[in-house]
């Protein structure tokens, strides 16, 4: 896969919001070695100076999925918490009394999801609604942080391949350039 295309990829990730404010290193596989070699915007003639650009993409990756992670654990507790409110809610409209307090008097209810800053206060249909609403949009989100944790996972693996393939491939090089030339008769059979 192409640079250009991960990177367009990654755009469209980017678009959705989970990675808005994160850093994703515009990482892509190496496909010649070469080519990829030759270029001096990629090596300038220091194999510690390319290998430790490399590991530094892998290592943004890593700690971009930590921070996905930590995103999806607040989801999944508010999503808790917000099925543990329903359950109350729900226990207290059973209670004897419930239809002055929530109908007549009409008291509403406060709502404060963890990954909101505010609290607003809605009558129970209302509030039921929104809960409702505020599940639903937790379990796209929750999906969606997990296809990006994946996505930026890949990267990582990609960047780490990467670093291997250049260590390799410069080891090779050097080790051909160490070792002697080989006579021109090497190779061609009696009678040529």
């Amino acid at each position: 896969m192409s640079n250009n295309l991960l990177l367009s990829v990654g755009d469209n990730i980017l678009s959705k919001g989970n990675l808005q404010d994160l850093n994703v290193p515009p990482v892509g596989r190496i496909n010649d070695i070469r080519e990829y070699m030759s270029n001096p915007e990629n090596f300038n003639g220091n194999i510690n100076e390319l290998t430790e650009r490399l590991e530094a993409d892998a290592e943004q990756c890593r700690n971009i999925i930590k921070i996905l992670k930590d995103r999806i654990n607040l989801k999944i507790a508010t999503l808790k918490k917000i099925r543990e409110d329903v359950l109350q809610l729900n226990s207290e409209v059973q209670k004897p009394g419930a239809e002055i307090r929530f109908v007549t008097k009409r008291e509403k209810v406060k709502l404060h999801f963890l990954d909101e800053a505010e609290t607003k206060e809605y009558f129970v249909q209302e509030a039921l609604e929104r809960y409702s609403v505020k599940m639903s949009f937790l379990y796209g989100e929750i999906l969606s942080l997990d296809s990006d944790v994946d996505h930026v996972t890949y990267l990582e693996g990609v960047s780490k391949m990467n670093v291997k393939y250049v260590r390799d491939w410069y080891r090779t090089e050097m080790q051909d350039k160490n070792k002697k030339p080989l006579p021109e008769s090497v190779g061609h059979t009696v009678g040529q």
